[in-house]
This record gives C-alpha cells, structure tokens and sequence, in this order.
C-alpha cells in the first residue's frame, strides 16, 4: 500500500523532486518499517525535536508507544469499585 503511494507520488513529483523519489527507492527497507507503525506512533512530533543518538530515539519511541497504549486501555467500571 504505502509503496503505491510511493508510485503516486513519483508520477506527480518526480521530475521535479527526482533525488527525493530516488532516496526513498533506494532506503525502501529502512522506510516501509516506518510505515507499519499506528498513525498514532507516527504522528510527528510538533517541537520538531531532533534526537541527539540511537538510543534518544528508542526512547522517544518508547514513550510514544506507552502513552497510545494508555490511550487504549479499558476503563475500569464502577461495578468494579463497590467490590
């Protein structure tokens, strides 16, 4: 699917965007595993923060990945509550 996309957006951009289309070809591998990711997870981060290492990155994944899990937690009900 996201490699269609790719096609699409070659057949627009591509000769005026031509070593974009070509950077994502040839890092196809890298790129797709972004892709399989929740929009959620992928959503960009609005402070444009740039990670500093590997392991600033992991972590900010991580982070990411605990709070979309909050998100879709049960609630507990409140029968629950009264045992």
């Amino acid at each position: 699917m996201a490699l269609l996309a790719l096609d699409r957006f070659e057949e627009k951009w591509g000769k005026k965007y031509p070593h974009i289309v070509n950077s994502w070809r040839n890092n196809w591998e890298s790129l797709s595993t972004y892709f399989k990711y929740s929009p959620e997870i992928r959503k960009p981060n609005r402070s444009r923060v740039v990670f500093p290492n590997d392991e600033a990155l992991f972590k900010g994944v991580y982070l990411a990945v605990m709070e979309a899990t909050k998100k879709l937690a049960p609630k507990p009900s409140r029968i629950s509550c009264l045992f």
